[in-house]
């Protein structure tokens, strides 16, 4: 090869390439800020189901006759004492 071919290509390919690996790490940062934000939001919505899942278990727990029973002894109680 003659040189002035070997210094337009050791010119021209970064001209080249240069731009092609900049746009493949853009998107390759894109998918991986598109992944990183999708893990995020799974675990704020797992960590929302845990805490409504926590609240169903305390309420199935019998708190609600707890609480009824304790309001209709304190109406009894009164009850007796406005007699």
């Amino acid at each position: 090869m003659h040189w002035a071919i070997v210094v337009a290509l050791v010119i021209a390919i970064p001209i080249i390439v240069f731009p092609v690996v900049f746009i493949w790490y853009l998107n390759i940062k894109g998918i991986h800020e598109t992944i990183r934000e999708a893990h995020e939001q799974r675990e704020i919505r797992e960590a929302e189901l845990r805490r409504k899942d926590r609240v169903r278990r305390l309420a199935g727990t019998g708190w609600q006759y707890i609480d009824a029973y304790l309001k209709s002894s304190v109406a009894e109680i009164k009850n007796r004492r406005s007699r």
